[in-house]
This record gives structure tokens, sequence and C-alpha cells, in this order.
């Protein structure tokens, strides 16, 4: 009996680190199972405000998708909640993998998995408008290329316990490379890739500031990354893209549209809402993105009424008043939850600025809002950003040194008068914006695909 005992002791001991090893909670093994916690999955769920019911499929009908998230900052995630979305609307069952705080996808879907987990760094702010160029570098060289091979093992782990039908990424390479290691099909979801990132940081760093060993070992990493990008069996690219490689190996390109979330209110709606909340001078409004980061001086920000022409407010988006409890509002700013719906924010906006991101240029295209926008130092997603806007919107540019000194009236006031030029406040952007549920189509065409072949093994296995 003691040789039994110790034996079971030394195998739920097993169990217990390969359940540590895989980053999984309680019950998560289970992690696409009808049930969780006794909830059912199949039943209704409130998204975006609205109650979706999700149709109902048997357990053997049910496809399940895992999605890796990029979890610096909030902007991959909400273009991933707009596809998932569509996933569970469908009847299907998701997973996010992300270091992006669960209840970000859970305020929206609530039916949504998640597992929190890092498989990549982005990069390095030294304030809202610099990107860290050496830090960034050495951060992802530090955090996942020196343990790629141990985040690799458990990635791949993690899939073939989960056992998905199909694997979709934003925008980590290593994810791809494991969901090729574990033999699922991928989908790179992104209107860039890393490697391209990284690369154009390198390459504004002279010799002086990067040491050729330096470089070395940063260019051998890029060449890892672009090897694990060919993990993915295609890239679904969003609009806004970089040029694409063409190396052998590469995974195929597929365009997409937009994916963008969309306003829940009309413009006069979310004026009424926001009217209540502001005293009678309320007459413009302005939103401000700047992202959780510090003035471009390196100080605190010190947001004056002087900055705003006369009659205007200001909403400002990214700000967590418990993190930098030293900045500064004057009465005409309005710090605004994370948690807000910012779509409906721009909607009741007469003008946004600030830095571009993905989802600000989106939404704004969505909108039509005007945008002053301040550019970032050695980011190279930002002029294909640009470049979208400019096409389809009144789009103009402040300088640095006007964000940092507050000389923002003239250039707000610009953007008012060249929208009325160019007509009212509606989206003039007439491409597709349905990229969401394009998206949401290809993955699950590629998961039924790989089910079907699954399902053809087994029965020429069995037979």
């Amino acid at each position: 009996m003691p040789g039994l005992r110790r034996f079971i002791l030394c195998a739920l001991a097993g169990l217990y680190q390969l359940k540590n090893i895989l980053g999984i909670r309680d019950g998560y093994r289970n992690v696409f199972s009808t049930s969780i916690g006794g909830r059912d999955l199949t039943g209704g769920a409130t998204m975006g405000g609205k109650k979706h019911l999700k149709p109902h499929r048997e357990e053997h009908e049910r496809l399940r998708i895992v999605y890796y998230v990029t979890g610096r900052g909030f902007g991959h995630a909400t273009r991933a909640i707009e596809i998932c979305r569509h996933l569970i609307e469908e009847g299907h069952d998701v997973c996010i993998c992300s270091t992006v705080p669960e209840y970000f996808f859970k305020n929206e879907l609530p039916d949504i998995l998640y597992r929190e987990c890092e498989v990549d760094t982005a990069v390095i702010q030294h304030d809202a408008m610099t990107v860290s160029r050496k830090e960034s570098l050495e951060l992802y060289y530090s955090h996942i290329h020196e343990k790629r091979d141990e985040i690799l093992q458990r990635e791949k782990e993690f899939l073939e316990v989960a056992r998905p039908d199909c694997v979709a990424v934003d925008a980590a390479p290593v994810a791809l490379a494991a969901a090729a290691a574990a033999g699922r099909p991928a989908a790179l979801v992104s209107n860039f890739r890393w490697d391209y990132i990284y690369r154009g940081i390198l390459a504004s760093l002279t010799e002086k500031e990067l040491p050729p060993d330096l470089a070395a070992r940063y260019e051998a990493m890029l060449g890892q990354m672009n090897l694990d990008y060919r993990g993915a069996d295609e890239w679904l690219r969003l609009p806004g893209h970089h040029p694409a490689p063409r190396e052998k190996g590469d995974p195929s390109v597929v365009g997409v549209p937009l994916v963008v979330r969309r306003p829940h209110r009309s413009r006069a709606q979310a004026r009424r809402e926001l009217a209540a909340q502001f005293p009678a001078d309320y007459a413009r409004l302005a939103v401000l993105s700047l992202g959780d980061h510090a003035r471009p001086d390196g100080r605190e920000w010190d947001f004056r009424d002087e900055y705003l022409p006369p009659g205007w407010r200001c909403l400002v988006l990214g700000i967590d008043i418990r993190k930098r409890p030293a900045t500064r509002l004057g009465s005409r700013f309005h710090l605004v939850d994370r948690d807000a719906y910012v779509p409906d924010l721009l909607m009741a906006a007469d003008v946004v600025f600030g830095k571009l991101g993905y989802s600000t240029m989106a939404e704004l295209l969505a909108t039509g809002r005007p945008c002053v926008y301040v550019s970032r130092k050695h980011w190279s997603e930002e002029p294909f950003l640009v470049d979208m806007l400019s096409q389809h919107g009144v789009l103009l540019r402040m300088p640095r040194r006007d964000l940092d000194s507050g000389a923002w009236a003239e250039h707000l006031e610009e953007a008012v008068e060249a929208q009325a030029v160019t007509g009212p406040g509606q989206c003039k952007y007439r491409e597709c914006m349905d990229g969401g549920k394009v998206v949401a189509e290809i993955l699950i065409e590629m998961a039924e695909r790989r089910k079907k072949e699954m399902l053809s093994k087994t029965a020429g296995g069995s037979s």
C-alpha cells in the first residue's frame, strides 16, 4: 500500500506540474467544453451593449478557435473582439490568449474564454510619441527570443491539450510557430508583422548608438521571427498595411476589408448624452488620444483650459489617473474611463487628435471625424495609416512642439474648417467595413476544413 500511495502522489504531482507548464487554470483542460463552471455556453450573451442569442449547435458542430492577441495597449484587442463577436454569434467557441486584461474582452463578449499568456512584447515607448528603440529590441530579445524554445514548447503543449480547429494570431510570430508545431491551421490577422516594425527600428540606429555585435544578434532575432511567421497558412491582411515579404515559404496573403467597431449611437444621440454631463457653454468637442504615456518632454500632462479654443471641451482617452496622479486637468478637460466605448465618443466629437494606431484610424474612417495627428518617431506602421486617412477623410498634422506647448487651438479650428469644406461629418470611406465578418468566415472555413480532414483520417483508420 505505501508503494501505491507513493505512486498516486507522484502521479498527482506530475499532473500539477503539467498544469503549471501549460499555464492552465482549474478546469481549463476542458477549455472548449459545453459548460464551464456550470455556465451554459450556448445561451444568450450580451455583446457590445446588445443581446445576442448564439445559434444552438451540438458539441460536435461547434468549432474551436484559439486567438492570440498582442498584449501591449488595447488596439489589437479591439479588432480581435470584432472578429470574435462574429465567431461567437455563429455558435462557435473562442479562447483568447493574451496579456490584455480579461475584463476588456468580457465586457463586450461575456462568453469568450480567456487564458493569460505572453508571447510577444510589442514596443516600449519613452513617452506618448517616442518609441524607445534599443529598449524595445532588447525586451523582445530577452523575453521572447532567448526563451523561444521554452515558449514554443509551452504553447505547442497547450494547443495539443485544447485541440482547436484553427488558430488566429495578432500578431506574435512564435504563436504561429507553435500552431505549426501542433499541426493546427493558423492565420496571421493583422495589418503588420513585428519583424517589419523591428527592422525599421533597427535601421534607424547608427553604429554609434548600437554596436555591431548587438546589431548582429538583433538581425538573427529578426531572421527567426521571419521563419516563425511562416507557421501561418494565410496572412489575412488588414487595410493600412506595409508591403508583404516575397520570400519562399511565406504565407499566402489574403486582403480583407477594414475590421472596425461600429458606433452604437447616432451623432445626435451621442451628443445629447454628453450634453447632459457638460455645462451650457459646451459648443465643440475634441477627443484626445495619447495612450497612458507621459509628455514628449518626459513630464506629466498639464491640460490647461487655454489650450482649447473658446467654447470647446476635451475628452482625454487612455490616461490612468491612478498611475499618473500628477496629471492636472483644467475645468474643460474630462478623463474617460478605459472601459468606455470609443466609437460612440468619436461620433460625438468635432475633432479627434493625438497619435495614430490602427484602431483609431479605422474608427475615424467609420465615423467620418476629422483628425489632427502628431507623428510618432520610429514607428514604421504610421505612414500607411496616414495614407489611408489622407485618402478618405480630413487629416492634418500637428508639430510635436505644439502638442507639448499647448498650441492646439489653431489646429483644432483648422480641422473643423476643413471638414466644413469637404462636407458634413459623415463617413466618406466607401470600401467595405465588414472585415470582422469576412475574417470570421475565413477562420470558420479553415477550421471546418481541418475538422473534415481529421474526421476523414479517423474514418479511414477505423475501416
